[in-house]
């Protein structure tokens, strides 16, 4: 065992300084290390989109927030719903893996068993074998095995990054976020002002231009260049969001080459006030939305009905077990 210790035997309290960590009589040293795998454990399995545009900015900005040295870097990317948080989180990572010679760990904080997600990747992607109890028999909590978990981080070098998307409650994850230094934490939450020790970077609509552009990139050239008025109206029709966009781009690139992007808003628009009629009669919901969120409610209604019966029940069984 390295490091120093001092020992208050008439008080019962000691400190130690273990592998770069200070512990007391609140926390526990477990010391049967497992030597997991050397290769940096990365989980990442979301491909992106292959129509990222504009958010240059923002990945710039996020870069240099993560970089910060001396410090765990927790970084926030706040939105609305579609605005491409996660996306943007998924492109950072794809640009920037090269930062993170430690190792990328990916994980959904929206589900309630977080912890036991760390533990499960330190398992699987490091081969650890996370001790159940310490020295003395005690049986470990779920939050000293997530502590033990960043402690013996495999490979012990290179700066490493958490992913914890869809953050609703940052109390819920506190507990569990790791304290070294070669952590950076990266969050996506559509809370804005989420947490003051946070550095938050606010993510915002497309802008005209980039929202064509990414309606462009998904339709093609020639049906934008048709039909620009309507390309523009669609975009604005859809709040801008890429999301939405993404949704109505891919389901136009499937008809035929003479389907008009008109058709398009004019579906979108009957399905709206479809919704909104069946809303009205039962809760009400569709009178809180905003123009973009009703927008992407009818692209979705319109991707939904393009399903075949069995796709349909597949999605609904997926939704059920989540």
């Amino acid at each position: 065992m390295s490091g120093d210790r001092t020992t208050n035997t008439g008080g019962g309290n000691y400190n130690e300084r273990i592998e770069g960590h200070y512990i007391d009589n609140r926390q526990t040293y477990i010391n049967n290390v497992t030597p997991g795998k050397q290769n940096p454990p990365n989980n990442l399995q979301f491909s992106g989109t292959a129509n990222f545009v504009g958010r240059q900015y923002e990945l710039t900005l996020l870069r240099d927030r993560l970089q910060l040295a001396g410090t765990v870097a927790l970084t926030a990317v706040a939105g609305m719903g579609g605005v491409g948080k996660t996306e943007l989180a998924i492109q950072y990572v794809k640009k920037y893996e090269y930062d993170y010679p430690g190792g990328i760990c990916w994980l959904s904080a929206r589900e309630s068993d977080l912890a036991a997600n760390i533990v499960q990747f330190a398992q699987l992607y490091m081969n650890l074998e996370v001790p159940q109890q310490d020295f003395r028999g005690r049986a470990l909590s779920l939050t000293e095995q997530v502590e033990w978990c960043w402690q013996h981080w495999q490979p012990p070098e290179g700066v490493a990054l958490i992913i914890l998307d869809d953050v609703t409650d940052i109390a819920s994850c506190r507990d569990f976020l790791p304290k070294a230094n070669r952590h950076r934490v990266l969050m996506t939450t559509r809370w804005r002002n989420l947490n003051p020790n946070l550095e938050e970077i606010s993510l915002d609509l497309l802008s005209p231009q980039e929202a064509l552009q990414l309606l462009t990139a998904l339709v093609g050239n020639k049906r934008v260049q048709k039909e620009q008025l309507a390309a523009q109206e669609l975009c604005e029709w859809l709040g801008y969001l890429p999301l939405g966009l993404e949704l109505v781009g891919r389901y136009v690139a499937k008809k035929p080459p003479n389907y008009k992007l008109a058709q398009m808003l004019e579906r979108l628009e009957a399905q709206r006030l479809e919704n909104e009629a069946i809303n009205r009669s039962s809760s009400g919901m569709q009178q809180s939305l905003s123009t973009a969120q009703s927008g992407i409610l009818a692209a979705f209604e319109l991707s939904w009905q393009k399903l075949t019966p069995a796709t349909q029940l597949i999605a609904a069984l997926l939704r059920n077990e989540d």
